[in-house]
């Protein structure tokens, strides 16, 4: 059986909202509260489904759809 042809269509769930809210904070020192722990520090980037926060010296790529609440940090 030949599946050179296949295709794979992937689906997820954007939140407008919170995305919006989160292109506000590019830039600022944020926490972020995930399924699995908390993050602080810079958020670099905010794409639709993931984004980019520095912690130290250390890039994360968080999905959005892991997260449960973001706010505004001290720096």
């Amino acid at each position: 059986m030949d599946n050179t042809n296949e295709t794979i269509d992937m689906m997820t769930m954007i939140d407008p909202y919170l995305y919006e809210l989160m292109l506000q904070f590019v830039d600022d020192e944020v926490v972020i509260q995930t399924t699995r722990n908390s993050l602080q520090g810079m958020l670099m980037s905010v794409m639709p489904d993931h984004v980019v926060i520095q912690v130290g010296g250390t890039l994360f790529y968080v999905r959005i759809a892991e997260i449960i609440w973001i706010t505004k940090g001290t720096p």
